[in-house]
């Protein structure tokens, strides 16, 4: 159920973004500075140094440039292992940037790059927390998000998932779990 005047907009994948962009301009990196421990542990802290020297812009474009390429794209599982602070921090970073490589996607069926498709899916698994994973994502980094940055990340993933089924050049089989994964976080995650 969505709350009066946050109800979702009818709007394109790049109004989307833009949205996403201007909600999130002024979240200030500062707050990362203060957290001894941006990772899982401690074992795995040097790993995690890229988030304190960068901003969610530098994240969006390493996705951005990274052309699809998995292996450039940076590593959405290490994402999802950041500090609840720093997830909400660079969480725009992953947004923008796995829209960037959608728009950048040709929209014909014989030119579509499913690895592109792919990068995308992995990093919003970070957004679209499986069954085992939600309720910590719900008590940990949930909290963090206020009334209209929520509305915003719902927006852009409903937008998204449209974004992906209207497309000529995405097989529906190919997506579907997916889909489903962003449907049950619109009602159970990001209500």
């Amino acid at each position: 159920m969505t709350k009066p005047g946050f109800n979702l907009v009818a709007m394109t994948l790049p109004e989307a973004l833009q949205q996403i962009e201007k909600l999130f301009a002024d979240v200030p990196p500062s707050a990362l500075k203060a957290i001894p421990m941006l990772g899982c542990c401690d074992m795995h802290a040097e790993d995690f140094e890229w988030y304190r020297e960068h901003e969610w812009k530098d994240l969006r474009k390493e996705l951005r440039d990274s052309g699809g390429d998995h292996r450039k794209a940076g590593d959405p599982f290490q994402f999802g292992s950041l500090d609840p602070v720093a997830f909400h921090y660079f969480l725009p970073g992953v947004l923008t940037g796995i829209a960037d490589l959608a728009i950048a996607q040709p929209r014909s069926e014989d030119e579509f790059d499913y690895a592109t498709l792919n990068v995308c899916f992995n990093w919003l698994q970070n957004v679209t927390p499986i069954q085992s994973c939600r309720d910590r994502f719900i008590a940990e980094q949930l909290p963090l998000f206020n009334e209209k940055e929520r509305w915003a990340i719902r927006n852009f993933l409903s937008i998204f998932a449209s974004y992906l089924e209207e497309s000529p050049s995405v097989d529906k089989e190919d997506i579907c779990g997916t889909l489903e994964n962003i449907d049950e976080a619109l009602r159970e995650v990001w209500k």
